[in-house]
């Protein structure tokens, strides 16, 4: 993992931001963010089936839209490539093995 990589990784995590697990809801309240010459650029929708390359994911427990941008736009990969913003649908629920059903939240 590149350095640049390694500390943002290690600042959300040290928020608390960067969770994993969940679907991705439709493309439609997608956010394509970019950072171009230091500013972020952001767009509706999922980013172009443009031939770019998806290399990786981090889902992220953000307060609001706002929050989730200003994070994608510390991503290193957002200087040269996309960084695709999305909201997450409600967690799946599981059978436990009593066949209760139970969920894969933390503190649930």
């Amino acid at each position: 993992m590149p350095a640049a990589v390694g500390a943002w990784v290690a600042e959300m995590d040290g928020r608390g931001i960067r969770q994993q697990g969940r679907e991705l809801l439709g493309g439609s309240a997608a956010r394509a963010v970019r950072v171009r010459d230091g500013r972020p650029q952001v767009t509706e929708g999922p980013v172009p089936a443009a031939g770019e390359p998806i290399t990786g994911s981090d889902i992220l427990d953000c307060r609001d839209l706002g929050e989730a941008i200003e994070v994608a736009a510390k991503r290193p990969v957002a200087t040269f490539g996309i960084i695709e913003v999305r909201p997450l649908g409600e967690p799946y629920p599981r059978r436990d093995l009593k066949g209760e059903d139970s969920t894969w939240i933390r503190g649930s």
